[in-house]
């Protein structure tokens, strides 16, 4: 019997894959030095992962029934799923552009991008080298970040489930908030059984409170396993799919099950994808008029020209596309931040890109490109560049400054990341454009990192803040100052959405 693998949906022969190669790893810290299997498919170099993650005493999951493989490494979990290009690291969707392959009882990744996710994932100092035969690895990490670390667990107190409508929602009482990558979820037996696992928990399974509201549930099993709660639901009905998230609102972690749609649902479902394909772009050069935004240091540009001029010419190139934009501004004029994602709301926009250029407190070595996310600042860098972008609210009149009452709060800027549908969106837009600005435009790549902007709270739809640089660093000055350069952002940033846009709307008319 030959042996075969499936790729998209296609039977591969293994006599296409190459098994020679190795990659070599090296440790100093921890003295080892190993060779994991590399496989070649395509041209391309694929590591194992199982390989991989024994020798450097990783921890793992897979479930075969779907195909996804968990990784823990430190205190973050990298996703994979058979056959998906795709990849989640904590919460951030990475494009590795190649699928992840079984192979046997092996799993493959594309070899550098595998790589470059780990430095994503918190080994920030590796560096690799592919030559001809062979990879070869250096990573440079405090040993003390591979002893087991302590994990705080959370206590599931109750289980409560109420019929819906459209299906069914299960409430699970918790002391400490949970983030997604530590949910597990997915159906078996025709979708009459759901199994939930929550990492990082802990539950008296013989005495655990159970409300059962639905006459859709036949009986549940809660089991303890290791540093993970799993709870068995078992059906009377099928259900068609489900989501679990953690509600920042309530504190609890709310489960969702979803009834087969009937034809009356599915038409409303049709008429409601159409409105998520991305015709319109809303631009925002940030500050302008009154508002300089980072002064000019050694050019003639300040930051509020360079910006516009960036946003002029993306507008011009998505326009050549197809795409509707929609300008905050597009001449030299002062506008309140909670204008801007007003225009956006009622442009119907169905993504938001917000243009700016940094500058460094501490040291004018200081240079690059970084995107943010809304979310609370995880770092005193990025608190400092929300605390710069979102001063001009001091330049806004009294009645401006009161919309903006409350938002300094993380618990409020929390319920709004959470409350948002397109949080998942946004990170995957960021990965794109971070990932293509690595290639094609010579700044240092600072990466995606998270801070609570007021230009992007309230937009109903996808967004993205980009410092474009530093004006207090004289290279990054003078590259902005630059007219070629501003046409290569531009058009970077163009090729990013529309890479964005094809990638959504694929999963759209595909109904994933």
């Amino acid at each position: 019997m030959k042996n075969f693998l499936r790729v998209s949906g296609l039977i591969v022969l293994l006599a296409n894959i190459a098994f020679s190669s190795y990659m070599s790893v090296n440790f100093p810290e921890l003295n080892k030095n190993f060779r994991v299997r590399i496989a070649k498919y395509d041209t391309i170099s694929y590591v194992s992962l199982n390989d991989f993650t024994k020798k450097i005493g990783a921890r793992t999951y897979y479930r075969p029934e779907n195909g996804k493989l968990l990784i823990f490494i430190d205190k973050k979990i990298i996703k994979f799923t058979i056959n998906s290009s795709f990849l989640v690291i904590g919460t951030d969707v990475v494009n590795i552009k190649y699928p992840v392959l079984l192979v046997g009882n092996d799993i493959y990744a594309p070899a550098s991008r595998f790589l470059n996710a780990l430095k994503i994932s918190g080994f920030p100092n590796l560096s690799f080298r592919i030559n001809k035969d062979n990879i070869e690895v250096s990573i440079y990490r405090k040993s003390r970040l591979f002893k087991p670390s302590t994990l705080v667990l959370g206590n599931i107190s109750k289980i409560k489930a109420t019929d819906k409508v459209n299906g069914l929602v299960v409430i699970i009482d918790a002391d400490k908030p949970f983030s997604d990558k530590d949910f597990s979820y997915y159906f078996r037996n025709n979708n009459q059984q759901f199994y939930l696992t929550i990492y990082g928990a802990r539950v008296d399974s013989n005495n655990i409170p159970f409300i059962n509201e639905s006459v859709y549930i036949e009986g549940i099993k809660v089991l303890q396993l290791g540093e993970s709660v799993q709870i068995i639901f078992n059906f009377n009905k099928n259900f068609i799919s489900s989501d679990v998230h953690y509600d920042y609102t309530t504190g609890k972690i709310l489960a969702s099950l979803f009834f087969p749609d009937s034809n009356v649902i599915k038409e409303k479902i049709e008429r409601a994808k159409s409105s998520w394909y991305i015709d319109t772009v809303v631009l925002d050069p940030g500050h302008g008029g009154k508002d300089v935004g980072t002064p000019r240091r050694r050019y003639r540009l300040n930051e509020k020209d360079i910006v516009l001029d960036i946003a002029l010419r993306l507008g011009r190139l998505l326009e050549k596309k197809g795409i509707r934009v929609v300008y905050t501004r597009k001449k030299d004029v002062f506008l309140p931040l909670w204008k801007r994602t007003q225009i956006a709301n009622n442009e119907n926009g169905k993504l938001f890109i917000s243009l700016h250029v940094n500058a460094s407190r501490k040291s004018s070595r200081v240079s690059g490109i970084e995107f943010y996310l809304l979310r609370p600042g995880k770092s005193e860098d990025a608190i400092a560049v929300a605390e710069k972008e979102n001063s001009v609210i001091r330049l806004e009149s009294k009645e401006d400054q009161e919309k903006y009452k409350g938002y300094d709060d993380i618990t409020n800027i929390l319920a709004n990341m959470v409350l948002s549908a397109y949080m998942k969106d946004s990170e995957r837009l960021a990965e794109i454009v971070s990932e293509n600005f690595e290639e094609k435009v010579p700044f240092k790549n600072r990466g995606v990192k998270q801070a609570g902007f007021y230009v992007l709270i309230g937009a109903s739809m996808p967004s993205l803040l980009c410092e474009i640089g530093y004006m207090t660093n004289p290279a990054d000055e003078k590259k902005l100052n630059s007219s070629k350069y501003r046409q290569m952002i531009a058009e970077t940033l163009c090729e990013s959405i529309i890479e964005f846009k094809k990638v959504c709307e694929e999963e759209i008319v595909g109904g994933r």
